[in-house]
């Protein structure tokens, strides 16, 4: 039987031009509430920006079939792309995210069926330069 998923988005441009002029916290906010259009990949798969307060950030995606593998759960890419999001959305607190760097680790041992939560934490290291640490944590619910 086959399915079908219409996605609609917004011009991104508006939005990384915001971006730009407000800080990470106004930025996210604007985005929480409406205020701003959420991004594409927001869109694309259904994920939320559920919670925003400093230096935190919470993502929200309740997994429906076109999320599923092979096997019925949701593929990793979708956890691995909520993760990207709250690690990123992290970067924006305090100055200006231009270009960032980030590693995923993404060793994943439950399967997501019923909701998904993807949220941030993170410290400053100062070896060798100075940098932010933020560890992203993934939780899954089942059914």
């Amino acid at each position: 039987m086959n399915r079908t998923l219409t996605v609609t988005w917004q011009d991104p441009v508006p939005l990384a031009q915001a971006a730009r002029t407000m800080s990470g916290l106004e930025f996210l906010r604007a985005v929480r509430d409406g205020r701003l259009p959420p991004a594409p990949i927001q869109e694309l798969i259904g994920m939320k920006l559920a919670e925003v307060e400093e230096g935190r950030a919470v993502w929200e995606l309740v997994p429906a079939e076109q999320h599923y593998n092979p096997i019925g759960v949701a593929h990793a890419g979708i956890a691995a792309t909520m993760l990207d999001s709250a690690m990123a959305a992290r970067g924006r607190f305090g100055r200006a995210l231009r270009a960032r760097h980030h590693d995923l680790h993404h060793p994943r041992l439950t399967p997501c069926h019923a909701s998904c939560r993807a949220w941030n934490s993170a410290r400053l290291a100062r070896w060798p330069i100075e940098t932010t640490v933020v560890r992203g944590s993934l939780s899954c619910s089942r059914r």
